[in-house]
């Protein structure tokens, strides 16, 4: 489930952006845009939440739901406020720290990613 998800998102989120992009001829396509990274980061929180319980990570298995969780918990309430009228919805002051959070989250999840690689020996 974890591998699919995550294939599932990085497709799903780049057709909705795109979808969005160039669809912007008709008005409410326009959304799809902040749309696509909203369905990435969704799934990276749903791995994250299979990486709890299957460990596939060597260490630090909580950090891609760390990392995905705060841009959908924003996005969806002013996905809300823009359908009803309000087209510059109010963020809360705790939006900052979240997201600069996630930002941490994301690079610490790479080194992690990067440095769980193992090294490949050449053939002699």
């Amino acid at each position: 489930f974890g591998n699919n998800i995550l294939l599932i998102g990085v497709v799903l989120g780049s057709v909705t952006s795109l979808v969005g992009l160039f669809g912007t001829a008709v008005d409410p396509l326009w959304i799809l845009i902040p749309a696509g990274p909203a369905i990435l980061f969704a799934c990276l929180a749903l791995f994250g939440v299979v990486a709890l319980y299957k460990k596939p990570l060597s260490r630090w298995n909580a950090l891609p739901l760390l990392a995905g969780i705060w841009l959908p918990i924003f996005f969806v309430p002013a996905l809300i406020e823009t359908f009803n009228g309000n087209w510059y919805p109010e963020t809360s002051n705790l939006a900052m720290p979240l997201i600069i959070s996630q930002c941490i989250a994301l690079s610490i999840l790479g080194y992690v990613l990067i440095s769980d690689t193992p090294d490949e020996t050449a053939p002699a």
